[in-house]
């Protein structure tokens, strides 16, 4: 997958996305899901569900962080991840990156889950894990 903040940002909106960030120096590493909402129609809207994994089981052990809008991220009421925990602190520094367009520094990187971020789908072949889309869905996004 392409790392630059463009790309890192097209992945993390493409719908359904699942990704890691890790501290080379630290080695500290924080994985999270970011769902895109949708309206009775199933159309999508510009908002986006961020969830953290908190446990073991890396398909369901995901906790509700906070939401992505045009304003940007942000916690919410019903979060009960508070903005002191450092998984959320790394989402917020990440997202201001992506916002000011500035590419992440070395010492971190970003990894995807091995899922198409855009229907979550387990990818299987190596060109669809190389760019974090299934063949479908790279089309429909424009890839």
């Amino acid at each position: 997958m392409e790392t630059t903040i463009t790309a890192i940002q097209q992945f993390i909106l493409a719908g359904k996305s699942f990704f890691t960030i890790q501290n080379k120096e630290t080695e500290k590493r924080f994985t999270y899901k970011v769902c895109q909402a949708t309206d009775d129609d199933k159309k999508p809207k510009d908002l986006w569900f961020v969830s953290i994994l908190v446990g073991s089981d890396n398909d369901n052990s995901y906790q509700y962080a906070g939401i992505i809008t045009s304003g940007g991220f942000r916690i919410t009421a019903k979060s009960r991840i508070t903005d002191e925990a450092t998984s959320v602190k790394a989402f917020t520094w990440l997202w201001g990156m992506i916002k000011s367009n500035r590419e992440l520094p070395e010492k971190v990187e970003f990894y995807h889950a091995g899922r198409c971020a855009r229907c979550g789908r387990k990818l299987t072949t190596p060109e669809s894990i190389e760019l974090g889309f299934g063949p479908k869905c790279a089309g429909i996004v424009g890839i």
